[in-house]
């Protein structure tokens, strides 16, 4: 289920970033005021030229803008043209010649002080690395993206990379930096805005958050309040999805049919989110024990999946689990899941093989083989284990995460301001305040330094004193016994004398 509230969202944040149709010019990112304005207009001709299907003219204009950029050093139009190849690659999911051209636009970007350019690439960018999978790299490249958009007013654009922000962090199980970053989202907003689609989808993520958190009271407040202003169809198939998960993890049985069946009239216009909505549909049947309308349901997916070539992974096992748990008849086929077991794709996760493992032991059991099933049941706990031991640390890594965003805005601020004239520096409050810390320490060592030399040269002062009384009493001791030497011996001491 986490996947649909996740992919909803990213798969229409990004071609609000960049990964344009025909009909959105890419030389909206450009201040046509420049002496330049001429290329980005080329660049747009380019662009129409390519989603026409006008081949041999695109390769022959394009040779043409290559050629005239580099021989007039025109920054801009090479800025553009790169941006254009690495939207394009990013269509044809040729995703590392998509980085690699970005890449390119940023250095160039970065290296005019065009800061426009920089964060438009740079949300690109974190696109691509966000397909990828990198989702760290993707999450700093959207980061440094915002922190330039916000220096030059760009309040909407900063908006929706920290929404994309809130989509790889929930995507990683970093729910609580998630929430931050879409409650940052709705504040980055201009309040005039704020029934605007991009907001009222950051508020529908802020409620995401609170559901992976269990914070459903809170969560059911969110998405109610967005329903009651949704700007159009797609937020209320949004709104009433969400509401429907949210009854599902609260066992309200009624109210999740509800929802479902309010979802699934806006289906029809949304036909993207047709799957998605048949796992939230699985989800609340399996929590009812509807066998079967979970059954044909399941037989569908099935059904489907073979008719492709798609991995098992894609098949959510975990459902075929609790179906059969609760009566129903297999429908995966054991051999199926004996292959995926002898040869497991690497990319897999861990829950998937232990999904994999405990319907493997499931089905080994019903059928009395209980050797087999034991010995697949102790694969399944061991990774059960491994999986526990990864949500704790998600959730120290969440928290450091947190922790490390906090402290990171002043970095990024002085990145993305403009370059000027060097004026004589002042400390933040927050530079003063590490400088006092510093001080008290170096205070601090330096007293211990110091208290530990006085007890030293005490100790040696009070040592020279022993010595010292320990001579004073041996001397006494050597003249008292020469005294008794001469009272015992008084002829021998005379004559001596």
């Amino acid at each position: 289920m986490r996947s649909f509230l996740i992919l909803f969202f990213v798969s229409l944040a990004i071609p609000l970033l960049g990964v344009t149709s025909k009909s959105d010019s890419l030389i909206q990112y450009y201040d046509t005021t420049t002496v330049e304005r001429w290329d980005m207009y080329a660049v747009g001709n380019l662009h129409n030229l390519y989603f026409d299907g006008d081949t041999t003219n695109y390769r022959l204009f394009r040779e043409y803008l290559e050629d005239r950029f580099e021989a007039e050093d025109l920054l801009r139009g090479r800025i553009t043209l790169y941006n254009f190849d690495g939207t394009r690659y990013l269509r044809l999911q040729q995703f590392d010649s998509a980085r690699i051209i970005l890449q390119k636009a940023v250095q160039l970007a970065v290296g005019s002080k065009d800061t426009l350019n920089e964060a438009g690439n740079r949300s690109l960018l974190g696109n691509v690395l966000y397909f990828q999978g990198k989702y760290h790299r993707a999450i700093d490249e959207w980061r440094l993206g915002a922190m330039l958009y916000k220096s030059i007013d760009r309040q909407m654009s900063a908006a929706r990379l920290l929404s994309n922000m809130g989509a790889a962090y929930l995507n990683i199980d970093y729910h609580r930096s998630a929430y931050d970053l879409f409650k940052e989202t709705v504040e980055t907003i201009p309040d005039s805005l704020l029934t605007d689609e991009t907001a009222q989808i950051a508020k529908i993520n802020m409620g995401v958050a609170l559901l992976s958190t269990r914070s459903f009271a809170n969560a059911k407040v969110i998405f109610e309040d967005v329903l009651s202003e949704a700007a159009n169809d797609h937020i209320r198939l949004l709104c009433f999805a969400n509401l429907a998960k949210w009854a599902t993890l609260t066992d309200n049985t009624e109210l999740f049919y509800q929802n479902i069946l309010s979802a699934k009239r806006y289906l029809p216009q949304h036909q993207q989110y047709s799957n998605m909505m048949e796992k939230v549909e699985l989800e609340g049947l399996l929590n009812d024990a509807r066998i079967d309308s979970i059954g044909q349901l399941l037989n569908d997916r099935w059904r489907e999946w073979q008719k492709g070539e798609q991995r098992i992974d894609q098949l959510d096992i975990s459902y075929h689990i609790t179906y059969e748990e609760l009566g129903g008849a297999p429908i995966v086929t054991e051999t199926v899941i004996q292959e995926a077991l002898n040869n497991p794709n690497p990319e897999w996760s861990n829950s998937v093989l232990y999904d994999l493992h405990r319907l493997f032991s499931l089905r080994k059991a019903n059928r009395e083989d209980y050797q087999s099933a034991y010995q697949s049941q102790l694969v399944a706990d061991s990774l059960y284990n491994v999986m526990v031991d990864s949500q704790r640390q998600t959730l120290v890594y969440d928290f450091g995460e947190r922790y490390r965003a906090n402290t990171l805005p002043d970095k990024y601020r002085s990145l993305a301001s403009t370059p000027q004239e060097e004026e004589p520096s002042v400390l933040s409050s927050e530079s003063l305040l590490v400088v006092l810390l510093v001080l008290v320490v170096v205070a601090i060592v330096v007293a211990i330094w110091a208290i530990t030399q006085v007890q030293r040269v005490t100790k040696e002062r009070h040592a020279l004193r022993d010595q010292e009384k320990a001579l004073r009493q041996r001397e006494i001791d050597f003249k008292k016994s020469i005294m008794d030497w001469e009272q015992e011996h008084p002829e021998q001491f005379r004559s001596q004398r």
